[in-house]
């Protein structure tokens, strides 16, 4: 036998050897034959099928009968106008998410204003109840917001949206973007006059699905009551239907979690100054619609009673309202109190007192913050801080306009140490660097007076006109734009 070539590789020739190795460790078993994958799941093919193969790898626009696959990022997203109640915000959101929120659930809330932005997880947990997580204060930027929101959107049913500064036109912008709306009241009288006078300010920025929640009822009756109350004078002036979402009830069992709090005033935000903005818009357009008959909590039937008259009256026995002053009465009737309600701010203790009409004012309107200075040269004077962290001071002149001297130095006063002021109190972050406001009240009889004139015409004060006016047992004032 000639002797195999020297230069023959050993890899043609190792499957001999591994061969040999094979059957002496298999004891000259049958190979393995591979089958082919239709052999193991018997006479099931898994060739598409026509109508397989164009769903597969079809152009969804050529098949028009096939209908395209709806995507949602974001969980549902509800609008939630709550802003008219003022200190009591915060508890009574906290109560509503607890009524749409069942039992292991969890609700996300976004509360968004023109510098600062919070995002909260509100769940069922009774040894945290009541209690808000205190985080640091962020920089506001937008990765790290749209990051938390894509995060806790995996982890909550649904979002509440809120916007303490609802009238702002950035805050109009996002309420156009969201279809559900969710308007909490109170079912007493001042609370359902307070809830459709927030609704109509905002009636001209969308016309959405509203609904309203309702707390302090003790009966299904009184609910209905509310809600009949509140969505007859909607209809009738505002052409807006109001649902009822249900009777809340106090969430002694809820617990807030704060997951980010961020701050235009931090060092490091971005200077575009519209973030939180750009963050709910983006939710806003992504998030899949709500469904009433699955989100709505469920409600008893209405009781069967006739729908009241489409009027909503102040007081039954008073058809009339009549200013308390020396000018021949003035009356109302009813179907035009929609326009006066519009600048009535109660006043709970009918003092004429300066102070007394100033805090009636700042707790009406809910866009002012009182601060703990006083102005030396006029006691009355109150320094309050707006929303946009910028100084301002409300004064009253007395009859005749005898203390517009005083009301002057203390304004000029305010200005000359409003860095002082900033510095005595950081909480309220004020803008050092914006020239304070005033607002001056005048009695409506003074408002045409020479001296006020150079006044008005100034560009950081505002002079308004006020008189007291009754209807039933309650006194109001009316303010009115000089």
């Amino acid at each position: 036998m000639d002797n195999p070539p020297s230069n023959r590789r050993l890899s043609e020739i190792s499957h001999l050897f591994l061969s040999d190795v094979r059957n002496v460790q298999t004891g000259n078993a049958a190979r393995p034959i591979r089958k082919p994958p239709g052999s193991f799941r018997g006479d099931v093919s898994i060739d598409l099928s026509p109508e397989e193969f164009a769903q597969v790898f079809g152009d969804p626009i050529a098949d028009a009968s096939i209908p395209p696959i709806q995507t949602s990022r974001f969980k549902p997203v509800r609008a939630v106008i709550a802003h008219h109640l003022g200190e009591l915000m915060s508890d009574r959101i906290r109560d509503l998410a607890g009524t749409l929120c069942p039992a292991g659930a969890r609700i996300g809330v976004i509360y968004a204003d023109a510098t600062e932005l919070r995002v909260c997880c509100v769940e069922h947990n009774l040894a945290h109840a009541g209690r808000e997580d205190e985080v640091a204060v962020e920089p506001l930027q937008l990765p790290r917001v749209e990051q938390t929101i894509v995060e806790l959107n995996a982890d909550v049913d649904q979002w509440l949206i809120v916007l303490p500064d609802a009238r702002s036109s950035e805050s109009r912008q996002v309420l156009k973007l969201i279809r559900n709306w969710v308007l909490i009241t109170a079912v007493d009288h001042d609370g359902v006059v307070s809830s459709y006078r927030t609704i109509k300010g905002l009636c001209d920025a969308a016309q959405p699905s509203l609904s309203v929640a309702i707390f302090g009822a003790v009966d299904d009756a009184e609910l209905h009551k509310t809600h009949n109350k509140l969505s007859s004078v909607c209809e009738q002036f505002l052409k807006v239907k109001v649902g009822l979402l249900g009777a809340i009830d106090p969430g002694d069992d809820m617990a807030e979690h704060c997951v980010l709090h961020a701050s235009a005033n931090q060092h490091g935000s971005d200077q575009k100054g519209h973030v939180q903005w750009d963050a709910l818009s983006d939710l806003a357009l992504q998030s899949s619609d709500i469904s009433e008959e699955a989100a709505a909590p469920a409600q008893t039937p209405a009781p069967a009673s006739p729908m009241p008259a489409p009027v909503m009256k102040i007081e039954p026995a008073a058809p009339a309202i009549s200013f308390s002053t020396q000018a021949p009465e003035t009356k109302i009737p009813v179907m035009q109190l929609d326009a006066t309600l519009e600048s009535v701010i109660d006043l709970p203790n009918a003092d004429d007192a300066p102070t007394s009409i100033i805090r009636a004012i700042v707790q009406g309107g809910g866009e002012l913050v009182e601060s703990p200075i006083k102005a030396p040269a006029n006691g009355d004077a109150m320094i309050a801080v707006s929303r946009d962290h910028k100084l301002i001071m409300l004064a009253v002149a007395s009859h005749g306009l005898s203390d517009l001297r005083a009301i002057a130095n203390a304004y000029r006063w305010m200005n000359e140490n409003r860095q002082l002021i900033a510095m005595a109190i950081p909480q309220f972050s004020i803008d050092q660097h914006a020239k304070p406001l005033l607002r001056l009240l005048v009695d409506h009889a003074d408002v045409s007076a020479d001296v006020l004139q150079p006044l008005m015409s100034s560009d950081h004060i505002s002079v308004t006109a006020y008189r007291k006016l009754r209807w039933g047992a309650k006194t109001g004032l009316l303010l009115e734009a000089a």
